[in-house]
């Protein structure tokens, strides 16, 4: 049996777009060779009300053209437009709808200034912010990702990702409140910020296979409580979660922390055969331990705990519902991070 042949027009890129005029023409001619609209829809890429649409139309009217629109017409002229454009792609810090208003002069809404820019598709967002990095860190970058880039998704998948956090108690970023006006600083809608709240230090393992040990503890930590927390967990989660048993190479990724790089953590992991790779400074875009801690971090906020001792059992029982999907792909991501730094310059990128 012969496949069906496919549509005429591709599929558009939403529901409400509007068809062209030889997509309407299409469906009256369509129509004319006696084609059922559920066919001519498949055929024009559209909804079957659609066809209905322009069919009745065509019979009105004998034509598929717009109609004239009503409405206020255009306050800007195609140069004035231009203008627009070319002053944010010039200083694209500097020129917000009503910045070109008072630059330029022109007697028209921040919101019409706005619309023009929508359309060249030049929007207004937050700007991400970063901290400048020095020649030496960005090398130091390139170097990481020129030689690790080459690295199969397989061997990636060997590898185990450490950290640790602090989590506090309470709410962070923004917080919303539902206030009349003129009540922004009245006591009953401020959102009070303890200076020092509640917190817990949590460190984890996993790798792209699953999670691994983790440990919470409320006091400092130290190059003594990190090396007695990796002779404790790193060994028994690698056997859980790689296909290989120690001695096999056993690599680790995190950052460069100073407890990380004291002698007491540096030498439990030589005894114990795990090497470290040469993770570059100012690089969380590299660290996938800080998108899954992103994501941790979000999920204890959402169980509300009230002190301490919720907020570490919150915390491990989202730990242990960690999505392994998940994980598999924060530690697949690797390629395509260190191939997005190479491309960047060594500069940040978007993870």
């Amino acid at each position: 049996m012969s496949a069906e042949p496919p549509p005429l027009y591709p599929l558009h890129a939403g529901s409400h777009s509007h068809l062209s005029i030889e997509q309407r023409w299409a469906i009256v001619v369509l129509h004319k060779d006696n084609q059922p609209a559920s066919e001519i829809a498949y055929k024009v890429s559209c909804h079957v009300n659609t066809v209905y649409h322009w069919l009745s139309h065509f019979r009105e009217r004998g034509d598929v053209s717009d109609e004239p629109r009503s409405g206020r017409p255009r306050g800007t002229t195609a140069e004035q437009d231009a203008a627009f454009s070319a002053a944010a792609r010039a200083e694209p810090f500097a020129s917000r709808p009503r910045d070109i208003k008072r630059k330029q002069h022109v007697d028209v809404s921040r919101r019409t200034i706005r619309r023009r820019l929508n359309d060249d598709l030049l929007f207004g967002r937050v700007s991400r912010h970063f901290f400048p990095l020095s020649d030496h860190t960005i090398r130091a970058r390139l170097s990481f990702a020129s030689g690790y880039g080459g690295w199969t998704v397989e061997r990636w998948m060997e590898v185990m990702f450490s950290d640790e956090k602090i989590f506090t108690l309470g709410q962070h970023g923004q917080v919303w409140v539902q206030r009349p006006r003129g009540e922004a600083w009245s006591p009953k809608y401020c959102y009070e910020r303890e200076s020092h709240p509640d917190s817990v230090n949590f460190w984890c393992c996993f790798s792209g296979r699953g999670t691994g040990g983790c440990e919470s503890f409320t006091y400092s930590n130290t190059g003594a409580v990190m090396r007695g927390i990796v002779n404790y967990h790193l060994l028994s989660s690698a056997r859980k979660l790689l296909p290989h048993s120690p001695p096999a190479p056993l690599y680790i990724l995190w950052d460069n922390s100073p407890i990380h790089k004291s002698l007491e953590v540096r030498t439990a992991l030589h005894k114990l055969g795990v090497t470290c790779l040469d993770f570059p400074p100012y690089s969380p875009d590299l660290n996938p331990t800080e998108n899954l801690f992103a994501d941790l971090a979000r999920r204890v906020e959402q169980r509300f705990p009230q002190n301490e001792g919720e907020l570490e059992e919150a915390i491990h029982t989202e730990w242990s519902l960690t999505n392994t999907d998940y994980l598999r792909h924060l530690a697949t991501s690797m390629p395509r991070r260190c191939q997005a730094v190479l491309r960047n310059q060594g500069h940040k990128t978007k993870y």
